[in-house]
């Protein structure tokens, strides 16, 4: 069973997640959060499938070249567990919270380092294309985080304390999901930065 739930763990989190928009769909008279949240997690779920199967390679093309870090095959499947958990949490907690903006704001801010990140990799990956596995559906997510994040100023919801609270939240649940990637990989922070280091370093 445990090795049925590594190997699949994507198609896992993709039917959780198409079983919660089925049910958040048929709902009468969902909030503007709500609706929100269906939409990211329509992005979330699309994003995983292009960053890791159609056409895939985020892990390897940027992530191991970034960091030389490579995973096998199962171990690459099995990083979709920590990371459905957070994409979970981040589409449900908003969803039935949602008189709350600042958990909104969580998962718009992840909405929009995917965006940013996918740009980024291309440069720190050395990649040959513009493109990084997931950039299409990432900047999607981007388009969609800026526009949340306009409502919500719109709407005087746009708080400094709700931005700094959402953005170190964010920040704190995401590097828990790294470290459980990390560990899964039997790595650190620190064997990371030693091997970016290295990688920097010119040759005698």
């Amino acid at each position: 069973m445990i090795r049925f739930i590594r190997w699949y763990a994507l198609e896992i989190y993709t039917v959780i997640s198409l079983v919660f928009l089925t049910c958040a769909g048929i709902m009468d008279n969902s909030s503007f959060t709500q609706k929100v949240m269906m939409v990211y997690t329509l992005l979330f779920v699309f994003h995983e499938w292009e960053e890791g199967r159609y056409p895939g390679g985020f892990l390897d093309n940027v992530v191991g070249k970034i960091t030389g870090v490579m995973a096998s095959d199962e171990l690459k499947r099995a990083s979709r567990i920590p990371t459905g958990i957070l994409l979970l949490t981040f589409s449900m907690v908003p969803y039935f919270f949602d008189n709350q903006p600042l958990f909104l704001m969580i998962a718009t801010n992840l909405c929009i380092f995917e965006g940013l990140i996918h740009i980024l990799g291309i440069r720190l990956a050395k990649l040959e294309v513009p493109y990084t596995p997931g950039m299409v559906t990432a900047e999607l997510e981007l388009i969609a985080g800026i526009y949340v994040y306009a409502h919500l100023a719109d709407s005087g919801l746009l708080t400094i304390s709700n931005i700094l609270l959402g953005i170190l939240l964010f920040i704190a649940c995401f590097i828990a999901m790294q470290r459980s990637l990390l560990a899964m990989a039997g790595k650190g922070y620190s064997d990371i930065i030693k091997t970016i280091k290295s990688r920097k370093s010119p040759s005698v």
